[in-house]
């Protein structure tokens, strides 16, 4: 499924990439896996195969990076109550705004850890939240459909 000749070209570990895969297909699950292979398999365009999905069946170098980057977000986040709806968004129509969300919840957990994913707000739930200088700051990551923008 891997195109792990492709790891050189990244300068990726081809034992990282299995890794990162093994986390990514943990987290999706067997049946939600298994779902995106029969749609795959009676698809005759690849527009109708989820994006995420996708990217784990490509041979491309940038997918291999991908996949590496999504195992390093849901391995930080592993303890964090809402992975679990991060995950489900991920396996959903919301999988860009859900990267877009752990990437950058994950860049800030390098600067102002702890990061809190989905936080309550007022007026209902927040991406997530970090503490600067004891000040909550509340952040929303939002992606644009990339046909709206072409």
């Amino acid at each position: 499924m891997l195109a792990l000749d492709r790891c050189g070209e990244a300068d990726l570990d081809p034992d990282l990439v299995l890794r990162s895969f093994d986390v990514v297909c943990g987290a999706l699950r067997a049946d939600w896996l298994a779902r995106q292979q029969a749609i795959s398999d009676r698809a005759t365009s690849t527009a109708v195969q989820h994006s995420l999905y996708r990217e784990l069946t490509s041979h491309t170098t940038q997918a291999l990076v991908l996949i590496c980057e999504l195992a390093e977000y849901l391995l930080a986040f592993r303890d964090d109550a809402d992975i679990k709806t991060i995950v489900e968004d991920l396996r959903s129509t919301k999988y860009e705004s859900a990267l877009l969300e752990l990437a950058m919840a994950y860049r800030w957990m390098q600067v102002a850890p702890p990061v809190r994913l989905h936080p309550p707000t007022p007026s209902g739930v927040a991406d997530f939240e970090v503490s600067i200088s004891g000040l909550r700051v509340v952040i929303e990551a939002s992606t644009f459909p990339a046909d709206l923008l072409s």
